[in-house]
C-alpha cells in the first residue's frame, strides 16, 4: 500500500477512534469545485467488526462512510448507516448548537459568521451556508449536520464554495427600489407554467430572478455565475442547404467521477477546467450543425445552440428552439461530444418528458399587459445584497440579488404566490 494511503487510512482510524472497526473498501473521487479546481477526495467503509459482509457494496448497519480530501486531510462527508453511530469520539450533538458550529470550524478551517451562516436548525439538522459577514455569496457553499434519534450525529457534509476574505471587495450596498426599476423591468416576462393538478397551462407574468450589479449598471444572470470556467453562453442558429449524408454512431457516456490513486498522487487538474477557446468553439459549433443535420435533416434553422460547457471528458452543447417558447419547460437537445476529437457521441431529447403535458389545456389568452403587471409586481421585488464571484477578476463583488416571490395570473390579473404555483 502506497505511504501517503496508509497515512490517511491510519489518520482517520485514530481521529474517530475506529479500534473497532475495519477498513473495508476504499476508492478515489474527484469533485470539480466552480473556482477552476478539482479536489481529490479518498472515501473509505468502515464495518464494525463483527458486522457480516454481505457483499455487492452493501454497507451493513452501524458501518461509517468517511470522505477526506487527500491532500489536506478536510473531512468532506461522514455517513453512518442507518444512523447509527456508535463512535466514542468527539462528535457534535443535537442539543450542543454552539459546540457543533465550533467542531464545523475546526473541521473545515472556516469561521463562523465570516463566512458561514446558520440557515436552518430544526432539532435534527443544522444547516449552513457560505457567506462573507453573514451576506451570502455565489457560488455558494454547504454544510450540513444530522442527527440520529438519541441526538448523536449520524451525517456530516460539506460542499462548494467558501471565499477567503482576501478574495472579497468590500464596499458599502447601494442600491435602492427607485435604482433599479428600469433594470427590474427587463425581467418582468410573461410565461407559461403547468397546473399539475389541474393538467393545465397558466399564463402569468413573472419576475425572473438575476443579480445587478453593485453600480446598478448590469444584469448577471444565474446561469453565469452558477456555471464553471468552462460554460460558454452562445446564441447560434444551424442552418444548411444541403443535407450530407454523414454516420455518427452512438456511444456509452461515462461521467464518473470515480479515480485512481495515481491520478490523486499526480493531483493533476483536467481540462474539464479551462475555458473553452474560440478556436474549440467553432469546431464544436461545426461538427454539432453535422450531428444534428444528420438526426433531423428537415430543422434548418429550427435550432440554436445556447451553450458549450466541459464535464469529464466530453463538451455538452445545448440546443433550443430558434423561435424561442413561452413555456417554463421548454424543448432541448443536448448533443455530447468527444472534448479531445470534438466528435459527437451522443445526444439527449427531453421530448418525451413534454409529452407528458400533451393532455394539458391550452391557456387562456392574457389580457393583462405587461406595463399592468410590473405596476402591480414591483411592490413584491426583493433586493438583497450577496456577493458575486467574478470568472474575469477573480474576486467576489457586491451585487443585489432580485427576487420576487409572487406572480400575477395574465387572465384574471390575479395575484398568485410561487408557492401556489409549484
Amino acid at each position: 500500500m502506497h505511504e501517503k494511503l496508509q497515512e490517511l487510512i491510519t489518520y482517520t482510524s485514530e481521529k474517530f477512534n475506529l479500534t473497532d472497526y475495519e477498513l473495508k473498501r476504499h476508492h478515489f473521487f474527484k469533485e470539480k469545485h466552480r473556482l477552476n479546481e478539482t479536489v481529490y477526495i479518498l472515501n473509505m467503509e468502515w464495518f464494525p467488526r463483527e458486522a457480516i459482509d454481505e457483499g455487492d457494496d452493501f454497507n451493513p448497519p452501524g458501518a461509517i462512510s468517511i470522505d477526506l480530501d487527500f491532500h489536506t486531510k478536510q473531512l468532506k462527508d461522514i455517513v453512518f448507516v442507518h444512523g447509527i453511530n456508535r463512535l466514542e469520539a468527539n462528535l457534535p450533538e443535537a442539543d450542543q448548537i454552539e459546540a457543533a458550529i465550533e467542531w464545523v470550524e475546526q473541521e473545515s478551517g472556516l469561521e463562523f459568521g465570516r463566512q458561514f451562516k446558520l440557515i436552518n436548525n430544526d432539532g435534527t439538522q443544522l444547516s449552513f451556508r457560505a457567506a462573507a459577514d453573514n451576506i451570502a455569496v455565489f457560488p455558494s457553499g454547504y454544510i450540513q449536520l444530522d442527527f440520529n434519534e438519541e441526538g448523536k450525529l449520524s451525517q456530516y457534509s460539506i460542499h462548494g464554495t467558501f471565499p477567503e476574505e482576501d478574495k472579497i471587495r468590500w464596499e458599502p450596498f447601494n442600491l435602492t427600489s427607485s435604482q433599479t426599476e428600469n433594470i427590474v423591468k427587463q425581467q418582468c416576462t410573461l410565461f407559461e407554467i403547468p397546473i399539475v393538478d389541474q393538467e393545465k397551462w397558466l399564463n402569468v407574468y413573472g419576475v425572473s430572478a438575476c443579480f445587478i450589479t453593485n453600480d446598478g449598471e448590469r444584469i448577471i444572470a444565474f446561469e453565469e455565475v452558477e456555471n464553471d470556467f468552462s460554460y460558454t453562453p452562445l446564441q447560434t442558429t444551424l442552418h444548411w442547404e444541403t443535407i450530407e449524408e454523414r454516420a455518427f454512431p452512438a456511444q456509452d457516456i461515462d461521467i464518473s467521477t470515480e479515480t485512481t490513486l495515481e491520478a490523486a498522487l499526480e493531483n493533476k487538474q483536467p481540462a474539464e477546467s479551462q475555458h473553452i477557446s474560440e478556436e474549440t468553439q467553432q469546431n464544436a459549433i461545426s461538427l454539432v450543425k453535422a450531428y444534428l443535420q444528420s438526426i433531423k435533416p428537415e430543422d434548418s434553422g429550427k435550432w440554436k445552440i445556447t451553450s458549450l460547457r466541459r464535464e469529464a471528458s466530453y463538451l455538452f452543447a445545448e440546443l433550443k428552439l430558434a423561435a424561442g417558447e413561452s413555456r417554463v419547460i421548454n424543448r432541448k437537445i443536448t448533443i455530447i461530444l468527444d472534448a479531445a476529437t470534438l466528435q459527437p457521441v451522443n445526444h439527449v431529447d427531453n421530448v418525451a418528458l413534454l409529452e407528458t403535458f400533451q393532455v394539458f389545456k391550452e391557456a387562456k389568452e392574457a389580457k393583462l399587459s405587461l406595463a399592468e403587471a410590473f405596476n402591480t409586481l414591483f411592490q413584491y421585488v426583493e433586493i438583497t445584497p450577496v456577493y458575486v464571484y467574478s470568472k474575469t477578476e477573480d474576486m467576489y463583488k457586491l451585487c443585489g440579488k432580485i427576487d420576487c416571490d409572487y406572480a400575477i395570473d395574465a387572465t384574471t390579473g390575479e395575484l398568485i404566490t410561487l408557492d401556489e404555483l409549484n
